[in-house]
């Protein structure tokens, strides 16, 4: 093979990966609800947005402010799990991100069926969240997923009336059904007891580590912002506790659906006021 014939093929190559790349390249509504300005760590994003990105407009999908994105754009659609005691105004009810789902999360979702092909939309939906609110209570809330393929497709959902009819909401299932998970609030360790378990398509588990101070929250979901394969993401965060000095921390959230109980990796064994950490993320200023 001479010289030439090299350079060709590596060219053809290179043209290829790049055809590859550009199929994959969307632009995608970047915004996020006003309530979430200072509660970004709900989302356990590791991407954090500019000020100007939260508006009041996100919500019903009228932003215009667009982002290019290596892979598919995100919806993510929850409720505030602080809503029953903080406010009693609808529109603190719910909260919304939208934007690039490799940005987002540090990692790309891998979906792959016949409904995402056809639809060029994939979304998931649990209509009962178990997750913390900011007195260390679990509350049960609405979340909902969408990734889409296409220029500014993630301005679609604005509430969860398209929940029930989520594209891919049955798919992927472990033998077809829903996993066994792991379902507890570790405040002197990991926590492994087959008594305290759920069911569904997911299993979570979350570890926040503010300060030295870890803790560790593990249920199950029938939703995943990673997409429908094992995934886990890290973000750091720094809060601020009333007039207090900042407190630096990092959250790292994994979903999972290869096995029953895959949420039991286990953690360092964590101090008596790790719950109150849980749970205080969720309403110290976020900076």
């Amino acid at each position: 093979m001479n010289a030439l014939t090299m350079v060709s093929k590596h060219f053809l190559g290179c043209l290829l990966m790049l055809r590859m790349i550009l199929a994959n390249q969307n632009t995608c509504i970047e915004c996020a609800s006003t309530n979430l300005r200072k509660q970004w760590s709900l989302t356990g994003f590791t991407q954090k947005f500019r000020a100007d990105a939260f508006t009041t407009t996100c919500l019903g999908g009228f932003d215009k402010h667009t982002v290019s994105c290596p892979g598919l754009c995100l919806t993510y659609l929850f409720e505030n799990p602080d809503f029953e005691s903080i406010s009693s105004d609808q529109s603190d009810k719910l909260m919304i991100v939208r934007g690039c789902q490799r940005r987002l999360t540090g990692i790309s979702a891998n979906i792959r069926n016949e409904s995402f092909a056809t639809a060029q939309s994939f979304c998931e939906y649990d209509k009962d969240f178990a997750r913390l609110n900011s007195g260390g209570e679990i509350v049960y809330i609405k979340s909902l997923v969408e990734f889409c393929n296409g220029d500014s497709c993630n301005s679609r959902i604005k509430d969860f009336a398209s929940g029930e009819k989520c594209v891919g909401q049955n798919t992927d299932r472990l033998d077809n059904a829903g996993i066994s998970c792991f379902d507890c609030i570790s405040t002197k360790g990991n926590c492994f007891s087959s008594r305290e378990a759920c069911s569904k398509k997911y299993c979570f588990k979350s570890n926040v580590d503010i300060h030295g101070v870890p803790s560790v929250y593990k249920t199950c979901a029938d939703f995943s912002p990673y997409g429908p394969n094992a995934a886990c993401g890290h973000s750091t965060l720094t809060i601020v506790p009333g007039d207090m000095a900042k407190l630096d921390g990092s959250l790292t959230q994994c979903f999972c659906n290869d096995k029953h109980y895959c949420n039991s990796a286990s953690v360092r064994s964590i101090s008596a006021f790790a719950m109150i950490i849980l749970g205080i993320v969720s309403v110290f200023r976020f900076v």
